[in-house]
């Protein structure tokens, strides 16, 4: 996980693709 919260597809830091 690259933010504080995260969901599969998005974090608070910014988008991600998994």
């Amino acid at each position: 996980m690259d933010g504080i919260f995260s969901t599969p597809n998005f974090t608070v830091l910014g988008p991600k693709i998994r």
